[in-house]
């Protein structure tokens, strides 16, 4: 579904000086992520000059499915805002629903799972870029 861009986000952003966006591999998703980053855009240019995009990472992924909308939104978003600015996916994994239910985080769910693994290495990234 699309951000809410209200006055909550562009609070966060003007006190920010980095921002990562999550994005599931869906159209609508793809839609918001520009919105998003047109909103960044705007505070950065009107409020908080330091206001920089560390980078975009998807949820719900599904990296052997070639040839999907899964995989051509990635591709897409490649494209437009290049591979820098990607961040490592967070596979789709039975793992974070199951968390969920039981009100835990992955990595205390089960920690050895794909989606924590892949928790782990998006932190590393982002750390990197700090």
């Amino acid at each position: 579904c699309p951000p809410s861009l209200g006055d909550l986000t562009s609070l966060a952003l003007t006190a920010a000086d980095v921002y990562v966006i999550p994005c599931q591999a869906e159209q609508l998703a793809f839609d918001g992520l520009h919105d998003m980053v047109r909103a960044a855009g705007i505070v950065r240019d009107n409020l908080n000059e330091k206001l920089t995009l560390a980078g975009i990472f998807f949820t719900s992924y599904h990296p052997n499915q070639r040839g999907t909308l899964n995989h051509g939104t990635v591709e897409a978003t490649r494209r437009i805002y290049g591979d820098e600015a990607l961040l490592p996916h967070i596979r789709k994994d039975m793992a974070v629903p199951m968390s969920q239910a039981t009100q835990q985080s992955v990595c205390a769910y089960e920690p050895t799972s794909r989606a924590a693994q892949d928790y782990h290495s998006l932190t590393q990234a982002i750390m990197k870029t700090l």
